[in-house]
């Protein structure tokens, strides 16, 4: 960054993002920096080099502290790449000398040697210090887990302390504490999916994160769309199982390319069903919060998780159908990730089959209506008043019998050569060669 950017960077509430079309970006706010640094530590320092100048800006709360500063004041001093000699301007100076002073730099020369970490002529290196601590004393992050992680410290403590906690017992407390997606305390799990379609390294701790494709890392995998009544647009919807943890579960919600909001439960889950569902879409439709952890709350958002439920729900049902039939295959149906990467699908493979062969049944009352109507008229061609048919006739009646399933089961299955439960007490009267007569009703017991 050149001094200017790095001054606009440090500045509160100063953003342009919004004017660059070309590029899409999530925030907008212009404060995600300052509110994220802030939140980790008190202090922060930028360096940062763009192949003429090198800067040098602190963000200090010790600092503010120290001057009882009644504004926010950024020291921000910039040298020449060449030379390495301090540019001077109105306010080098003095910001200088409280970098020197406040910093864990106490010399110039030990300052500049910083640059040096930053391979290339340009990039960008931040220092965080004074890191927040528990009531405990005890940093929020912990670094001694694991050497090639970060992790939030207190984070199955909190739970344990929480004076409303249920107690359950022994077998169900590990459950419990290892129910918590790895994304929510683990910095490198949350970097892994952090990205829908990953375009750039991350190096953490001297190692690199291994991304994670979310879309096709499940099982059992179907397409739906989204067509929101606000924008002219038809968003794809990615759902699927779950490999690793069935307990984890709900809607990977991305806006431009980056995660906003992770297994976020919708539909049935909130009721214990839809287990291990994983539902991924880009909402670049909806605003994010300031924070990028949330959407605005309004009713293009309620709008949205709505119509996730009902989708979420839609394919849960199919997918509980197809296990119960036996018909489901979760080898064949995971993704790669090591495959190529997938182009955008048509409107027609848009429209899931799922979708259209389960809609029908969140109408329960036609459901009941069509299978009464269908039992009353099977009642009427078997248990007849009139004398006994011919084996011709009888071989008619018997093949519209087993003709009926084809078009539709009674599970709303087109094409399902399983007969419906209701219709079990006539499997008897399916495969009657002889003369049919009214007690072979009984037969099925």
């Amino acid at each position: 960054m050149t001094p200017h950017k790095l001054h606009h960077m440090l500045s509160f509430g100063f953003t342009d993002k919004a004017a660059k079309k070309n590029h899409p970006s999530i925030g907008v706010y212009g404060n995600g920096f300052k509110s994220g640094s802030m939140r980790l530590g008190k202090d922060a320092i930028v360096f940062t080099k763009n192949g003429g100048a090198l800067s040098v800006g602190l963000l200090s709360q010790t600092y503010l502290e120290c001057v009882h500063a009644q504004a926010v004041i950024v020291p921000l001093v910039p040298f020449s790449q060449q030379n390495k000699k301090m540019i001077v301007t109105e306010d080098s100076v003095p910001s200088l000398e409280a970098i020197l002073k406040y910093t864990l730099f106490n010399t110039e020369e030990e300052l500049l040697s910083q640059f040096d970490a930053i391979p290339g002529k340009k990039g960008t290196r931040i220092l965080i210090w004074n890191i927040r601590r528990n009531k405990d004393g005890k940093p929020e992050l912990d670094f001694d887990t694991d050497r090639f992680d970060i992790r939030i410290s207190d984070f199955n403590t909190e739970e344990a302390e929480n004076p409303g906690r249920k107690l359950l017992p022994p077998h169900l407390e590990k459950i419990q504490e290892s129910s918590a997606p790895e994304t929510e305390y683990s910095l490198r799990a949350y970097c892994s999916i952090l990205y829908l379609k990953p375009r750039m390294q991350i190096v953490l701790r001297q190692k690199k994160v291994k991304t994670q494709l979310m879309a096709k890392s499940l099982a059992h995998i179907e397409y739906n769309v989204y067509k929101p009544t606000f924008v002219n647009k038809r968003v794809k919807i990615t759902f699927g199982f779950n490999c690793k943890n069935k307990s984890h579960c709900g809607i990977m919600m991305y806006h431009n390319n980056r995660l906003i909001k992770s297994y976020e439960k919708v539909g049935c889950q909130m009721k214990g069903d839809g287990v291990g569902v994983i539902g991924v879409i880009e909402c670049n439709f909806l605003k994010p919060a300031h924070n990028k952890q949330d959407f605005e709350e309004n009713k293009e958002y309620r709008r949205t998780v709505t119509a996730l439920g009902q989708k979420l729900n839609l394919y849960w049902k199919a997918k509980m159908a197809q296990m119960n039939l036996g018909t489901s295959n979760a080898s064949s149906m995971i993704a790669s990730c090591s495959a190529p990467e997938e182009q955008e699908l048509s409107d027609e493979e848009m429209n899931s089959s799922y979708d259209r062969k389960f809609r029908k049944q969140d109408q329960p009352s036609d459901r009941k209506q069509r299978k009464s109507s269908s039992l009353e008229n099977l009642e009427h061609q078997v248990s007849s008043p009139a004398s006994e048919p011919s084996p011709a006739e009888n071989d008619r009646i018997i093949s519209s019998v087993k003709q009926e399933p084809e078009e539709e089961a009674s599970d709303g299955i087109a094409g399902s050569n399983t007969p419906p439960p209701a219709l079990e007490k006539f499997n008897a009267a399916h495969w009657t060669i002889g003369p049919l007569k009214r007690n072979m009703l009984q037969t099925g017991g």
